[in-house]
């Protein structure tokens, strides 16, 4: 039988009951029949008919193939020999017309799926797909390869994010190189891009730059501009971690009883976790804290510092006071710094309006609790405002198993109209950075309140929620959740989370290496003890550092290991030294000081015949005085003198025991009388200046 030119396939889609299905093509053997359902081949649970007719027959199932099934039936012929000749056997003319029918028939299957193939005409030019998807591409290596669509996405948002966007569908072209060339980029009131002379001083930049909007104009290294930096910023983000610093210094001294492994230990929700982050051991914001912190204080890998993420995925401040601290505590091993990443949990409606955030026993109180569990362990807090969630995606209805009690009572279920504010009114839309934007109302409210308990209770803030509101206005919200495989509605993701915690971190330990670490309040933290009772709880370092910011009246100190000054100068010389009744204060028994001080000073400005110089002699003390005055009429008469001073209740009495005077006659340049509690410098020549140098025992 010849080999007629047939197509050697069948398809169908099947309907649920139908059995049977004909193939119209001519086989030899019925395993010449290959049977698929959706693709996947089978081999058992029908029979074929026809075999070896030139028009092809059926196969039948025992069960029907589902409703809108694809059925293939499809001729596929093995492409090797299945019989040999014998030497001097019998050539049958049936066995070599099969076998010539195979060879056939393999061509016809080898032509068919070269039709389906990727070709190229002879002559040249490209590969034609026809239109045709290429799938299960690997991604391009060399610079000619075929790029994947992940690929040109990938690649796209990286271009994307650094190029310069409006949100209008056009705008127009920049001009050309030669009217552009040493010019600034500006906008015109259109909005189209315009040349500006780089070289010329505007008097409307000045203007500008004075307005309310100035700091707006002024960038700063990070990118963000002044304003942007001075909004970001926190009053209570400077108290600087005390006890963490007080032991890494003892540890540094040699001091015994401290450590040998200081931790840092973040606590909060999925946030903290890590969800949808690709790496959640070194993304999540614990792990960046600690980066930057050891990046700041371990430069020289002097300190052996580490991290714990302890985060709980779906927990709030509620869930750290009653199960995560007892679980610390029951380890035994305290956190040197807590990172506290809360609020995603405890701002939704359920909490807010059921009272959880806000009561007398909320949110607040239980933070305020939980910081003093760290502190009373031996650690510092560190507070961050949390993001916001997803709000395009975000439901603020109240569950319905949960009553109304706050800010007023309602029965459950709880309408969408009756809590409060209502779920229509739960999103507030505001102008950050020239873009509005929305915000949740009671997450606003809730990053208030950790700011609050942050400045009433001296912990460093990090204001994140400021970050979340720069990122939503330029990358849009949408962005910072993933979509897939679900749409996210309270974990930010990568990208939310490098521009909201992990810029907040960054910028708040550069600005710390840059400006120290010098608490802003002197409180019992600031005193590091090496002996003694410390009952002066001021820290017994150089006063230098605390006069910059009115905490010290010293430029330069010096203390016994009681924390007592024994040496003291201010800026305009005063030199004030003491001792002390006791070597071995008790609270009960201090002792007392005897003060030794000493300062000079000219005086301000010239004066004339006539005028009066009191000079303070403080009651129950004893004063030495040395005047000196000269004046620019008389450049060659030179008059001074050196009294003891004293003043007993008011009463001042003075001895002179040295006198230099070579005015002529008599002519005096001063004379010194007495008044109630001061020495009068009384001056008799017009443009004179005066100076004194005193010392003595202070009360």
């Amino acid at each position: 039988m010849s080999v007629p030119n047939q197509t050697p396939y069948n398809i169908y889609t099947a309907n649920g009951l139908t059995t049977v299905f004909t193939y119209q093509f001519y086989i030899i053997s019925a395993s010449d029949l290959q049977v698929s359902i959706n693709g996947n081949i089978v081999t058992s649970g029908y029979s074929v008919a026809g075999v070896g007719n030139k028009d092809g027959g059926d196969i039948s199932f025992l069960t029907p193939p589902a409703n809108g099934a694809v059925v293939m039936l499809q001729r596929v012929v093995p492409t090797f020999r299945l019989t040999d000749y014998q030497d001097n056997g019998d050539l049958l003319a049936d066995t070599i017309n099969k076998d010539f029918d195979r060879i056939w028939m393999a061509i016809q299957r080898a032509f068919l799926e070269l039709g389906l193939a990727i070709t190229r005409p002879l002559y040249g030019g490209p590969y034609n797909a026809q239109g045709y998807r290429i799938a299960n591409l690997a991604d391009p290596v060399d610079n000619q390869d075929a790029a994947t669509k992940k690929f040109v996405v990938q690649t796209e948002q990286v271009n994307f994010s650094r190029t310069l966007r409006v949100p209008e569908s056009e705008v127009a072209m920049l001009y050309p190189v030669t009217p552009r060339s040493n010019m600034l980029l500006g906008f015109n009131d259109q909005g189209n891009p315009v040349p500006i002379a780089g070289q010329t001083q505007t008097a409307d930049l000045a203007i500008k730059l004075a307005s309310k909007d100035g700091a707006g104009l002024v960038a700063t290294e990070t990118g963000r501009t002044v304003e942007a930096s001075i909004r970001a910023a926190s009053g209570s983000s400077q108290a600087l971690f005390p006890k963490f610093i007080n032991k890494l210094t003892a540890y540094r001294h040699g001091i015994t009883g401290y450590q040998d492994l200081f931790r840092a230990y973040g606590f909060g929700s999925s946030v903290q976790v890590g969800a949808t982050l690709p790496d959640p051991a070194t993304q999540a914001p614990i792990a960046k804290f600690f980066e930057y912190l050891n990046k700041t204080v371990n430069r020289g890998g002097i300190y052996p510092l580490s991290f714990e993420n302890r985060g709980v995925n779906g927990s709030s401040i509620n869930n750290f006071i009653v199960n995560q601290w007892p679980g610390v505590v029951a380890e035994g091993v305290y956190p040197d710094i807590a990172l506290f990443v809360y609020g995603m949990n405890d701002f939704p409606t359920a909490n807010y309006n059921a009272g959880q955030t806000f009561n007398e026993n909320g949110f607040k109180q239980r933070l305020r609790t939980a910081i003093n569990l760290v502190r009373e362990a031996g650690g510092d807090v560190v507070l961050t405002t949390t993001p916001h969630p997803n709000i395009g995606e975000y439901s603020w209805s109240m569950p319905p198993s949960v009553n109304q009690v706050w800010p007023s009572f309602s029965p459950l279920p709880v309408s969408d109209e009756d809590i409060i504010p209502s779920a229509a009114e739960s999103n507030v839309t505001f102008e950050w950075n020239g873009v509005n934007i929305q915000a949740g109302v009671r997450f606003l409210r809730g990053n208030d309140a950790i700011r609050q308990i942050a400045v009433e209770m001296g912990c460093v803030l990090i204001d994140v929620e400021k970050y979340w509101f720069d990122a939503v206005a330029k990358y849009g919200e949408t962005a910072l959740f993933n979509r897939t495989p679900e749409i996210q509605t309270v974990h930010p993701n990568l990208l939310g989370h490098q521009q909201s915690y992990w810029l907040a971190f960054e910028e708040f330990f550069a600005n710390m290496d840059k400006n120290g670490w010098i608490p802003p309040v002197a409180n019992s933290y600031d005193v590091f003890s090496v002996g003694g009772t410390a009952l002066n709880p001021n820290p017994k370092t150089a006063d230098i550092d605390l006069q910059s910011n009115g905490i010290r009246a010293w430029a330069y100190g010096l203390r016994d290991k009681y924390a007592r000054l024994i040496y003291a100068s201010d800026l305009l010389g005063k030199i004030s030294k003491w001792s002390y009744t006791s070597q071995s204060p008790t609270s009960s028994a201090p002792g007392y000081s005897l003060e030794w001080t000493e300062y000079h000073s000219r005086t301000g400005g010239l004066y004339t015949t006539g005028d009066i110089i009191p000079v303070a002699i403080p009651n129950r003390t004893s004063m030495k005085v040395f005047i000196d005055v000269w004046t620019s009429a008389q450049t060659g008469w030179a008059q001074t003198i050196e009294v003891i001073a004293v003043n007993r209740e008011g009463v001042v009495s003075y001895t002179i025991v040295g006198v230099h005077d070579n005015t002529p006659n008599g002519n005096r340049l001063f004379t010194v009388t007495v008044g109630s509690g001061v020495l009068n410098i009384n001056v008799l020549q017009v443009n004179s200046s005066v100076k004194y140098h005193i010392s003595g025992f202070n009360s």
